[in-house]
């Protein structure tokens, strides 16, 4: 059981690599998915892309150097996850932010981004990007808009499928050491 909120907590963020590891994420990625059945009526697999793939296999999905799937624990529990996977050489994609909703109210979302963007940062990536829906997740569009990220025209067919969807896009800051 975890503590309430305003008790101090244990927040840590790191990748999945072992075999619990990746039953958690399959757990926490499973509940996303169902939640997004539930409240926005989409079917996952078919409406958004490489969806397919991903629910297949996350450990290939997200295998590096192309991608990694973060977890995120809280006193020691699996309670979120985010995935990071690069779209091309220069644009990664932050996919599956999720924390439980008993979870919820502690930083854990924010650490969780803030960690996907560093990931992406160190594979090579220019730009994130990330899909979101207007009226459902709008806490999330809070965070996300705080961390720099702005609208970018649609670069998947979820616009069609969800009349809110909105795509964002952070342009990623070389680290000082490559900058000249």
């Amino acid at each position: 059981m975890l503590r309430p909120a305003a008790m101090s907590t244990d927040i840590v963020v790191a990748p999945a690599t072992s075999p619990s590891d990746w039953m958690a994420a399959r757990t926490l990625v499973s509940q996303l998915v169902d939640w997004l059945t539930a409240t926005l009526n989409l079917d996952v697999r078919r409406e958004q892309h490489d969806s397919d793939d991903e629910l297949a296999s996350l450990e290939r999905f997200y295998a590096e150097p192309n991608g990694r799937l973060l977890l995120g624990f809280v006193d020691g529990q699996p309670v979120g996850t985010t995935g990071v996977h690069l779209m091309s050489p220069r644009t990664a994609e932050l996919r599956r932010v999720w924390v439980t909703p008993n979870a919820r109210g502690r930083g854990l979302a924010s650490r969780l981004l803030d960690t996907g963007i560093e990931t992406a940062r160190q594979f090579g990536a220019e730009a994130v990007w990330l899909e979101t829906v207007v009226g459902h997740m709008d806490t999330a569009i809070g965070m996300y808009r705080r961390a720099g990220f702005r609208p970018i025209a649609p670069y998947s067919p979820l616009g069609e499928t969800l009349p809110n969807a909105l795509s964002l896009g952070l342009a990623l800051v070389p680290p000082r050491s490559a900058r000249r």
